[in-house]
């Protein structure tokens, strides 16, 4: 049996993050073949999630849609946010295809329904079956509909844990724009740093205040949600290996996604 990888293109590679709707072209054409010379390889299989990055993080924000129905605005955001990110998962699945993968894509808002922003509700038959006939299935952060709020913002982590948890998959691999976690921002692009090796729950204790410095625009938390929600994850599913990588440098990015790779920053459930 191949191994279950789910994999998550960050909205930081897939976008620039800075600039509302723009894309990263060539980050994304290059993921996109790491990804395939690692499926080439064989043993595998994917399970892939994207980000929202600067498609869906502005208007987000600008609707405040995390906090559901909005006076002013009502349903208007919800659906807004739920277009851009449609606006990119077609362009995630054009690069993709274009270096000869072909992805399915699965719409959160469409199976999938929270209460208080959590998943409550989420039909993963569609997923299993795509898993079962060796499709490679694709889902992303969106704008789900919320029993309490009207409305909400659940992120491709917060899916991923609950999809650990049916599926069991030996790894999963998030790509970002730097090569790791790094206790602060701005050591992520200074010379010579070097991200955290492994972050365990005792270490995530001291170092939330740190993480919760977001750059960029980011509604769903930024690094602090990711590191909160993996650990959750790896905690469940205590076999996995769960790590975050460079998603702009193609050999961490092969490696990560066939187990081979011990850089970036590993998320374990295991106290050190």
């Amino acid at each position: 049996m191949p191994d279950l990888v789910f994999v998550k293109i960050g909205g930081a590679v897939a976008t620039d993050k800075e600039k509302e709707a723009t894309l990263r072209p060539a980050a994304l054409a290059d993921a996109a073949q790491a990804l395939k010379a690692a499926a080439d390889e064989g043993g595998i299989q994917l399970l892939l999630g994207h980000g929202g990055g600067s498609f869906g993080h502005f208007p987000a924000r600008r609707y405040e849609v995390k906090s559901g129905i909005h006076p002013k605005w009502g349903f208007d955001g919800f659906q807004i946010t739920r277009g851009w990110m449609e606006e990119l998962n077609g362009k995630i699945l054009a690069a993709f295809a274009a270096k000869g993968l072909k992805l399915y894509p699965i719409q959160p808002s469409s199976c999938l329904v929270a209460e208080s922003g959590r998943i409550a509700v989420f039909e993963t038959s569609p997923i299993a079956a795509l898993l079962r006939f060796g499709r490679i299935p694709v889902i992303w952060g969106d704008a789900v509909l919320d029993r309490s709020f009207g409305f909400t913002i659940v992120s491709t982590e917060s899916l991923f844990a609950h999809l650990a948890a049916k599926f069991g998959p030996a790894r999963v691999v998030v790509l970002t724009d730097v090569d790791g976690v790094f206790r602060h921002a701005e050591e992520a692009h200074a010379p010579g740093a070097s991200p955290i090796r492994t972050i365990t729950p005792s270490m995530f204790e001291s170092m939330k205040e740190d993480l919760r410095q977001v750059t960029g625009v980011d509604v769903t938390g930024g690094m602090f949600e990711k590191v909160e929600k993996l650990l959750k994850l790896a905690r469940e599913i205590p076999k996995a290996e769960v790590r975050i990588v460079n998603g702009r440098d193609a050999d961490a990015v092969r490696l990560a996604v066939l187990g081979k790779y011990n850089g970036g920053t590993a998320i374990s459930s295991e106290q050190a």
